[in-house]
This record gives C-alpha cells, sequence and structure tokens, in this order.
C-alpha cells in the first residue's frame, strides 16, 4: 500500500440501511476498509437477520487533526450485543 492511498469506509453500509451520503463516510487505509466489511457481512448481518441484534453504530474516532480516524468503534445490541474495534494507528 502506498502512503497515499485511501479507501472510503461506509459507517453505516448499505446492507444496514446506510447511503452514500457524506456524513456516512469516512477515509481509511483500505485493510480497514474490508476488515469491517467482513465484520458487518459475516458478523453483524447474520446476527440481525436472526433477530439477535436490532441496534447498530460504527463510531469514527478521531486523534489530532487527521481526516482518517484513529479507530472504528462499531457496537450493535438489542437483545444480544456485540462490539468490537478497529484500530487503525
Amino acid at each position: 500500500m502506498q502512503r497515499d492511498e485511501l479507501a472510503i469506509l461506509h459507517l453505516l453500509p448499505e446492507e444496514l440501511g446506510g447511503t452514500c451520503a457524506a456524513e456516512n463516510r469516512v477515509f481509511v487505509p483500505p485493510w480497514v476498509a474490508a476488515q469491517k466489511r467482513s465484520i458487518d457481512l459475516l458478523t453483524v448481518l447474520p446476527m440481525m437477520r436472526a433477530g439477535k441484534l436490532n441496534r447498530y453504530s460504527a463510531v469514527p474516532v478521531f486523534r489530532g487533526s487527521s481526516f482518517v480516524p484513529a479507530e472504528i468503534a462499531i457496537h450493535a445490541q438489542d437483545p444480544a450485543g456485540f462490539a468490537t474495534t478497529i484500530d487503525i494507528w
């Protein structure tokens, strides 16, 4: 990966009702976008379809003046719970 190579990450993916709106996007290294997509599609979405999760949030955490988040905190709950953090830098 080149230093200036970034990918668009949708905080709430389309599969969970997200849009392509600017407030739903952040720029991250490509491996982060791939890891989050895997979490969303292979863990969260099946649990939602099974009725184990109804609420979802993915929150970028920024440090300093960087427009690339330092981490993405993912939380899903109700009635079960799931939480993970993708550490970026």
